[in-house]
């Protein structure tokens, strides 16, 4: 993932935060308020995670930069900067759970691209499909595709099972549509 990519999905969310708080801030309906509350806290632990795989990426980058160049970094320039704690970059943070794990939802054309969904390992497939058709408002008849599998086949498997991982990428692909494999082209047809 790129960096400028992930702070263009943390602009999006940005957007969408104020927007809500602004609609919180002039309705005066409680059903309008618990909505909008509830959508606030959606998107905001969506970018919760989003600042986290940016802050992951950059700590990636600078690490990459280190090994690169050892000699960029010299032990007398270094003797007056404390140590950096990775655990005091997060204050008021909430943390991924062991149990936790972010996948991406990576679609063909939409506008946002990637939606990225907070799930754990013990839901099965068909969870977090519908997580993702709530958020997007995607509700087409869809090939989800994970490591050339399609995910419709294992809607009662879990994320454990199936051995998906943190922030791995699940592709969005409507049925009928030419879709890029790994190493080759794949033809998928309307069922």
């Amino acid at each position: 993932m790129q960096v400028n990519f992930i702070q263009q999905e943390i602009n999006i969310h940005k957007t969408k935060l104020m927007n809500l708080i602004n609609n919180l801030i002039n309705t005066q309906l409680i059903n309008e308020e618990i909505f909008i509350n509830n959508e606030i806290k959606k998107e905001s632990e969506c970018l919760i995670s989003l600042l986290n795989v940016k802050q992951k990426e950059l700590l990636n980058q600078m690490n990459n930069n280190i090994n690169l160049n050892p000699f960029m970094f010299q032990p007398n320039n270094m003797m007056n900067i404390p140590p950096i704690n990775i655990n005091q970059m997060n204050i008021g943070q909430p943390q991924i759970n062991r149990n936790d794990l972010n996948i991406i939802f990576e679609r063909e054309t939409d506008i946002p691209k990637n939606i990225v969904i907070r799930t754990q390992y013990k839901e099965t497939v068909s969870d977090i499909i519908k997580k993702y058709q709530e958020k997007s408002n995607d509700y087409n008849d869809n090939f989800y595709l994970w490591d050339l599998k399609d995910l419709n086949n294992y809607m009662n498997s879990t994320l454990s099972e199936l051995k998906i991982k943190h922030l791995e990428k699940i592709h969005v692909s409507k049925k009928g549509n030419l879709i890029a494999g790994k190493s080759e082209w794949i033809i998928i047809l309307n069922q």
